[in-house]
């Protein structure tokens, strides 16, 4: 599982998009789920870091378009 694990997060592209959110968030749950010891041995689990953080990012930012743009929405309506 480990070594699958490794490949897969190789694979995660540099810059995320809306697309690899849900990859992302299936190697975390299976990193997550890993004993102490498969943990550490997951060589490249800072681009995994890497990711999610962008991941989170983006999603902050399309909630934050969303909600601007239902306010202005809501504003005009008046």
């Amino acid at each position: 599982m480990v070594d699958s694990l490794i490949k897969r997060i190789e694979a995660l592209p540099e810059t995320i998009t809306a697309k690899d959110a849900g990859e992302i968030n299936e190697c975390k749950s299976i990193y997550d789920s890993l004993s102490s010891a498969d943990k550490a041995k997951v060589t490249n689990y800072s681009k995994l870091e890497e990711a999610v953080k962008q991941a989170a990012d983006f999603i902050d930012n399309i909630g934050w378009t969303l909600l601007n743009e239902t306010s202005l929405t809501n504003s005009l309506e008046y």
